[in-house]
């Protein structure tokens, strides 16, 4: 909870696309998405939740939609029984939630969000410095 309503505090500060999201909209995200961390039933319906509202066409999607996207659908990496879509799930997913981060490197819902899907992928996937890169920028703003 409290991690909850730092990310709320610090998003509304540094986010000079904020106006783009419904508030309601992205408070039912940020919950829902806490909540499909440890559910994997809620990482599918948390993603056709966002393709009703957005589309499919993912590219279009706000940067903080397209970063819990990016996100959930590595989840579903992690949930995946199957080693080769594993892989691929969260190898996809590293390159976009890289991208947004790289263009939006100042807000700090996104680079803590990478920070969070980068903390159990194994070292092998390229991920060591990011993650240290992310936990340094939320420590030093925290």
């Amino acid at each position: 909870m409290i991690l909850f309503v730092s990310i709320s505090l610090f998003s509304q500060i540094d986010s000079s696309y904020k106006t783009e999201i419904d508030t309601s909209f992205l408070n039912h995200i940020r919950e829902s998405y806490y909540h499909a961390v440890e559910h994997p039933e809620s990482v599918d319906i948390l993603l056709e939740y966002i393709k009703n509202k957005y589309s499919d066409r993912t590219k279009k999607y706000n940067p903080r939609i397209m970063s819990y996207h990016a996100c959930l659908t590595g989840l579903r990496g992690k949930y995946d029984k199957n080693v080769f879509n594993k892989v691929k799930y969260v190898n996809q997913r590293i390159s976009r939630i890289d991208s947004v981060t790289g263009i939006f490197s100042e807000c700090f819902e996104i680079s803590f969000l990478r920070f969070s899907f980068y903390y159990y992928p194994p070292d092998f996937l390229n991920v060591k410095e990011k993650r240290k890169a992310d936990l340094d920028y939320v420590s030093r703003i925290l």
